[in-house]
């Protein structure tokens, strides 16, 4: 087990406030959606993914945007679990922006973008025993 040096400490510090002020973000995201979907359950949507129910999905976003809210404050206590949920949350968001970059190149670039860089902040700076 090795300990890094201070300046390595410092940089894994901000890669981590980094990765935890994205994931308060996207929760707070997340769980404003939900609440959009949940007061309009009632529209109907034309869209293979919702199929018109947009209640559903209301709830579902509105929980994970709970969870990864939570695990955005947890990531600034190096807590594992959230490490992962983070680490997670980062490659669903880095694939389904992807997917997107025919449809809206620039915020989608931004997605892909941000996500890759809270999935290195994450990965590389994410474990309590290097910077203890």
């Amino acid at each position: 087990m090795t300990t890094a040096s201070p300046r390595a400490r410092e940089a894994g510090r901000g890669w981590i406030v980094f990765s935890g002020i994205m994931l308060l973000l996207l929760g707070i995201k997340l769980f404003l959606d939900g609440l959009w979907a949940l007061d309009r359950s009632d529209t109907v949507v034309d869209a293979f993914y919702y199929n018109t129910d947009l209640g559903l999905w209301g709830w579902i976003y509105l929980l994970v945007g709970i969870l990864v809210f939570l695990a955005g404050l947890a990531v600034f206590q190096r807590a594992q679990w959230a490490r992962w949920t983070g680490v997670a949350a980062a490659s669903v968001g880095l694939v389904s922006n992807f997917l997107w970059l025919y449809a809206y190149p620039i915020p989608a670039f931004i997605g892909v973008v941000l996500a890759a860089l809270v999935l290195y902040g994450l990965v590389v700076y994410g474990d309590e025993e290097l910077l203890g």
